[in-house]
């Protein structure tokens, strides 16, 4: 898809026509491009971030309607855009996770209370905390505890992806580009128009390496993944 509209975009606009799709489309850029690659490359880049593809490839094929007869599009037709959903935060996550274990840590309590005496001693120890009580406050401290400790312990991770491009010195991309993190052996290599994604686990920031030969390798540190790299190889000789 996103070569698609690369190709698209590159054979049949200029950088005029480039520019009022975007305006069009209410998409503001950080900058200002003169070269149509890296505009192209820009407004792909953040309309795939954003799940704006479809978007876009409407865009294009109501300012050229003969293009719908090229065959990658009925490979692939053009099909309305869904209403974008919105995204769950990780603080957001954990939260609902704790409301489940208090919920059911409450439930065991209940059923705890109803079944003993509340005279009946109840003794234990979870990650060092001595609980020694009655009944179901017992029960509910003993349970929490213990759903809390299993979930810390055998929870997955949670992952992101970093996205970007890379460039020569000229603004053209670089293909065949190999971009890897520090700390993660994991390493992808650029498409055609020199773009990546790379999965990542989640930590406080990223360096973030590009390379290739011929060219002097480039690197960048980034605290988000919500926003695409861009790295620069400068040319050896």
């Amino acid at each position: 898809m996103r070569k698609k509209l690369y190709d698209l975009l590159e054979q049949s606009f200029e950088i005029p026509e480039i520019n009022e799709i975007i305006f069009s489309m209410g998409i503001q850029l950080d900058r200002t491009f003169n070269n149509r690659t890296e505009l192209i490359i820009a407004l792909i880049t953040y309309c795939e971030h954003r799940e704006m593809l479809k978007l876009l490839e409407q865009e294009i094929f109501e300012r050229r309607p003969n293009l719908k007869g090229n065959s990658m599009d009925k490979k692939e037709p053009v099909q309305p855009v869904k209403p974008q959903k919105s995204e769950t935060t990780r603080d957001e996550k954990l939260a609902n996770i704790y409301i489940k274990i208090f919920a059911i840590s409450a439930f065991v309590a209940i059923v705890i209370y109803l079944i003993l005496p509340s005279s009946t001693l109840i003794e234990g120890t979870i990650n060092g905390l001595k609980i020694n009580t009655t009944g179901g406050v017992a029960g509910f401290l003993l349970c929490f505890f213990a759903l809390v400790f299993f979930y810390q312990k055998h929870a997955i991770q949670e992952k992101s992806a970093i996205t970007g491009n890379v460039f020569d010195e000229e603004n053209s991309p670089i293909t065949g580009a190999t971009v890897f993190v520090d700390g993660i052996d994991r390493k992808k290599t650029t498409d055609e128009t020199g773009w990546f994604t790379l999965e990542v686990e989640q930590r406080a920031e990223w360096t973030v390496r590009a390379s290739k030969e011929s060219y002097l390798s480039a690197s960048t540190t980034i605290k988000t993944t919500d926003i695409p790299v861009t790295l620069v190889l400068k040319n050896r000789h």
